[in-house]
């Protein structure tokens, strides 16, 4: 059992949802995953990690362990990439625990010391009220950090940061509108990321991508037929109360 713990304005809220999304990778296939903190009900100084993600991109992964992309802070105010190996399965039983109905996963993680992730807090993960009472909405601001097709920002490893607008209306009651389109460009890659609102000087974590919205055409002569599939520049993305609902589920300290 966890207890989430309210969360203070910050200095720069996007550079915290940025600073808490990772790359991971098997060295064939590549996905974002974030980084989230959950305090111990029993005040234990030590908190849990869990990495959130699209579960497509996990059962995907055959392997028992993957790569997560970390990094380090240096001396100098820089930063440098540190690999890391992380358990994905014991023997055929997967560490990570999928949502029941949707393409959501949480994988509990430890990682190793002075590695510079700075996780957002359970707290900031959206609640179905933030739809309810409009907080989201269509329209509203939001900001996507990822890998599209395994493009990092820099060698150390950052992800790549969008801006979009939510483009669904309405987004209530949740559990009839657990998809939300994104105006947002998406490639794969990108599933697992984190799409962040600002609100009162904090990042909130109101989705999560799964994949990207396409038109697809065909063409036939009578020497060839072609299929044509063209990006819609829209991030399906679903509701931030069904991430909370995986984690809650997971059998953490």
């Amino acid at each position: 059992m966890f207890t989430a713990v309210g969360v203070a304005g910050e200095a720069n809220p996007i550079e915290h949802a940025v600073a808490a999304t990772f790359r991971i990778t098997n060295g064939r296939t590549s996905a974002t995953a974030f980084l989230v903190g959950l305090e111990p009900a029993d005040g234990q100084e030590a908190s849990s990690k869990v990495l959130a993600t699209a579960a497509h991109c996990l059962e995907q992964m055959p392997e028992a362990a993957i790569t997560l992309v970390l990094r380090v802070r240096n001396d100098e105010a820089t930063y440098a990439r540190k690999e890391t190996t992380i358990a994905l399965r014991e023997g055929d039983k997967p560490l990570w625990l999928r949502h029941p109905d949707l393409d959501i996963a949480a994988l509990p993680v430890d990682l190793p010391e002075k590695t510079a992730a700075k996780p957002l807090c359970f707290a900031q993960v959206a609640d179905a009220s933030w739809a309810s009472e409009g907080k989201l909405h269509v329209g509203s601001d939001v900001f996507i950090p990822g890998y599209p097709a395994t493009l990092e920002g820099d060698d150390a490893g950052w992800p790549v940061l969008r801006r979009g607008t939510v483009a669904t209306h309405p987004l209530t009651p949740v559990q009839s509108a657990r998809t939300m389109f994104v105006n947002a460009t998406t490639f794969g890659g990108d599933s697992g990321a984190p799409v962040v609102l600002v609100h009162e000087n904090r990042a909130v974590v109101v989705g999560i991508v799964t994949g990207m919205q396409r038109q697809t055409d065909r063409s036939r002569t009578p020497f060839e037929e072609r299929v044509t599939h063209m990006p819609l520049a829209l991030a399906i993305t679903l509701q931030a109360p069904f991430i909370r609902e995986t984690i809650e589920m997971l059998d953490t300290p």
